[in-house]
């Protein structure tokens, strides 16, 4: 009750405005509608890898995965890593504009569900884990600020410290796959009491060795599914 009244008092104190183009915002997210609608949806993916498909084949798996062996069983990328979503998660990243955490979090806690439709959502929440150097540089995780905000709205626990880096990479950015998949190998460990399920929040797929080396090391720590949770991935 006193949450909801407070709500209210900050919206009308502080209405929400597009962080694209500063026309209003609807309830809750600074967002305009038509922005929304222009944003690059990814809408129907592969089950397994969260590839593009034809509508058809939505719940089925891409032919890519039907010959490769992930450490996860599912990925779901919300949206194409092209503008505006590319400007939004680096000025996230580098320009610590949390705005855009706070909108593309909601976005990716009201879309999940339709992804999952009537399988159930993982039991923990977390997110890739950031060498503490890097968050020296930094001041923040970005990947930490969406995983928080998406385990409030889908009242998912959030378990912040499961994993941890020890060792320091160097930006995967500029890599192909297999630069990227020795540049990661051997980065995580994972301390987590058996689990049916977590779910890894990152903010872009791109190759998915991150994906790949982190979900590993959860199985190997006892967990018995592993999902990738993602704003966007490059095509």
């Amino acid at each position: 009750m006193v949450n909801g009244r407070l709500n209210k008092i900050q919206t009308w104190l502080f209405p929400p405005c597009c962080v694209l183009c500063n026309a209003p915002g609807q309830a809750d997210l600074d967002l305009c509608l038509a922005c929304q609608r222009d944003l690059p949806w990814l809408d129907s993916t592969c089950q397994r890898c969260g590839w593009p498909v034809e509508s058809a084949e939505k719940h089925s798996q891409c032919g890519y995965c039907s010959n490769k062996t992930f450490s996860y069983e599912r990925a779901v990328s919300l949206l194409e890593y092209r503008w505006p979503v590319d400007q939004m998660v680096r000025e996230l990243k580098f320009e610590k504009n949390r705005a855009h955490a706070r909108v593309l979090a909601t976005l990716m806690a009201q879309l999940l569900p339709f992804h999952y439709e009537q399988q159930p959502l993982p039991e923990l929440i977390t997110s890739v884990p950031m060498h503490p150097r890097r968050m020296r540089q930094r001041g923040f995780n970005q990947a930490d600020l969406v995983a928080k905000r998406v385990g409030r709205l889908l009242n998912i626990p959030y378990a912040p410290h499961v994993a941890r880096r020890t060792r320091y990479s160097e930006p995967q950015s500029g890599l192909n796959a297999q630069q990227r998949a020795a540049n990661i190998a051997g980065c995580f460990e994972c301390d987590l009491p058996r689990h049916r399920s977590i779910a890894i929040v990152d903010d872009v797929f791109t190759t998915g060795s991150t994906a790949q080396e982190l979900s590993k090391q959860f199985k190997q720590a006892g967990v018995e599914q592993v999902h990738i949770w993602t704003l966007a991935r490059t095509l």
